[in-house]
């Protein structure tokens, strides 16, 4: 069963790594029923795969603005953690930036299955925006990007570029 992985623009087709939705494809194919149990038991297959924040931060950098990532993922990309204590409205969110202005962070929190993003929208100005929340489930950011074996290595790529907090942290103090 061929699978597309592309989000925009030229399909980027192979066959599927799971196991699970193979073999249910070639019952269906073959004019045979599929029980809800062996379809949930595919779709969890997904599901209770842990992966780490910063790989949350880096797929749903993904899904929010690929082009923005992508450009700064090779040496200004930061992955940290927002505890200013303030109680302001991303305290305790993880975030990834590129250069720290305001528009070029994305915070997220991870409750379950279901990731909280938000993004500054500048109005008239940076100063005069606001955060933008939404959510996706993580179920739905590992089956775009997260699910096959090239996409797992491209994601380790890319984890291997970004930078800690404390190096964007001393990055400000200079």
């Amino acid at each position: 069963m061929l699978v597309d992985q592309s989000r925009d623009g030229t399909p980027d087709l192979g066959e599927t790594q799971n196991t699970a939705v193979k073999s249910n494809f070639a019952k269906i194919a073959g004019g045979t029923q599929v029980s809800s149990t062996e379809s949930s038991a595919s779709n969890s297959s997904v599901t209770t795969s842990k992966i780490n924040d910063k790989t949350i931060g880096v797929l749903v950098s993904l899904m929010t603005d690929p082009k923005w990532f992508k450009e700064y993922v090779d040496g200004t990309m930061w992955y940290g953690t927002n505890y200013d204590g303030h109680g302001s409205k991303v305290d305790g969110y993880s975030y990834m930036t590129a250069n720290g202005d305001p528009t070029s962070f994305i915070y997220y929190k991870t409750n379950g299955n279901i990731v909280t993003y938000k993004e500054w929208i500048p109005r008239k100005s940076v100063a005069d925006g606001y955060f933008r929340t939404k959510t996706v489930t993580l179920t739905r950011l590992k089956n775009d990007y997260y699910s096959t074996q090239s996409q797992k290595a491209k994601i380790r790529t890319y984890l291997d570029a970004i930078k800690p907090e404390s190096s964007y942290n001393d990055s400000l103090d200079k």
